[in-house]
């Protein structure tokens, strides 16, 4: 999550790292909401539901 701590300012610091291949950023990306709630019960069947609302403005596919 974000930094809260009103001393540390740097907006580099709250960035997420991606470790991706070399020709990653010319592959096509199809981030599917109902491939990520399957994952999600598949992997958290046993402590809560899926957060739709943190992963839907991130999907393109249905």
């Amino acid at each position: 999550g974000p930094n809260l701590n009103e001393e540390n300012t740097d907006p580099l610091n709250d960035r997420i790292s991606l470790d991706a291949s070399e020709n990653w950023q010319y592959s096509l990306h199809v981030h599917s909401l109902n491939e990520w709630r399957s994952a999600w019960q598949r992997e958290h069947a046993s402590d809560n539901k899926f957060p739709s609302g943190v992963f839907a403005p991130y999907t393109n596919a249905p």
